[in-house]
């Protein structure tokens, strides 16, 4: 069954209804960072014999968790609270920044000198009218955190609980700021607090984050589905029927997104499909699953059901997905503009 866009009055008042929602979101928060690179500026190292990279430019916006942060002010919820673990950096002074400027609270971000912020560096090479984007960099703190400060930063989550009504989950670095047993103490956390929605978006272990609502991609539903198959080669038809499993084992609606094919929409042994928003090219993916994650998370605490809350987070995702070259949002306003831009 395919599951189809509601109305334009109706689309309005799931957007206005976003205005009273309160929502902590929890997970690997990291910088994005573009580096533009003029190369005609560009001399052989004597050092190397390899041509440099002279920055003229650069640019940072936030990333994973921060992203979804982002698109959720964006969306126009009523307050965003982060809860992550960051080092004591200079990346860290840069996404502080960027939070604290969007109005995010950053009250249970804990810092810690044994651990590092997150950032994906994007040289980006221009010449000419051309651009190119060079090998990324990427700052990870590189082993899984401390005890001690795995036990600080739950605290933080339990302790933001009473003042949120959702919950959102990015596991996307690993080793990140979730161990195994850090994702089974959230999943706890989830069961014992049915008041609050979890939202769980994970690259690698989605079928761990139990008594929380699940957003894998096509890949990552394949991996955890068919662990002995080729994920690519899993088809939307098998995805579709095997989405059940995966609802069977967190107890809550399951999200598969498809790319531009859309979404299936998992809650019990009822599954359907919306459809992917019609796009001229060029598109750019960046960032829309965060949007889609914000959007859905939101959509929920609000009330809205898991279908439309699907079918609007889907046509969210289609408006980042217009944006070149950044990790951008999905304002209201531009969810409205795209909708009445659709054939009817």
């Amino acid at each position: 069954m395919n599951q189809a866009l509601p109305s334009r009055a109706r689309l309005s008042e799931l957007l206005d209804a976003l205005s009273s929602v309160r929502v902590a979101v929890v997970g690997d928060f990291a910088v994005d960072a573009y580096w533009y690179a003029d190369m005609k500026q560009s001399e052989l190292s004597r050092e190397t014999a390899l041509p440099t990279r002279p920055v003229a430019r650069e640019c940072y916006t936030p990333g994973g968790a921060a992203n979804v942060a982002w698109n959720l002010v964006d969306l126009g919820v009523k307050s965003v609270y982060a809860v992550t673990v960051v080092g004591q950096d200079w990346r860290w002074e840069i996404m502080h920044s960027l939070l604290t400027d969007i109005g995010v609270n950053v009250e249970h971000v804990l810092s810690s000198a044994d651990w590092a912020t997150t950032m994906f560096a994007k040289p980006m090479l221009t010449a000419y009218g051309i651009q190119r984007e060079d090998a990324r960099l990427d700052f990870l703190s590189g082993h899984p955190l401390a005890h001690d400060l795995e036990e600080a930063f739950l605290a933080e989550v339990g302790r933001v609980l009473p003042e949120v009504d959702v919950v959102t989950v990015t596991d996307q670095v690993a080793p990140g700021v979730f161990t195994d047993r850090g994702v089974a103490a959230l999943a706890r956390l989830a069961e014992t607090h049915p008041e609050v929605t979890f939202v769980a978006d994970s690259r690698y272990r989605i079928s761990a984050f139990h008594h929380m609502v699940t957003k894998p991609n096509n890949i990552e539903a394949a991996q955890a589905l068919f662990p002995q198959e080729i994920p690519g080669q899993i088809t939307q038809n098998e995805l579709a029927d095997a989405a059940p499993r995966l609802h069977d084992v967190t107890r809550r609606p399951v999200y598969v997104t498809l790319g531009k094919q859309g979404v299936l929409i998992c809650n019990g042994g009822d599954v359907r499909h919306a459809p992917g928003v019609p796009l001229s090219p060029p598109i750019d993916v960046v960032g829309a699953g965060d949007t889609f994650l914000a959007t859905l998370a939101a959509s929920l605490a609000a009330g809205t059901d898991c279908w439309e809350a699907g079918a609007l987070a889907n046509l969210a995702a289609a408006v980042v997905c217009k944006k070149l070259n950044q990790t951008g949002t999905a304002p209201p306003d531009e969810i409205r503009a795209l909708y009445d831009a659709l054939p009817h």
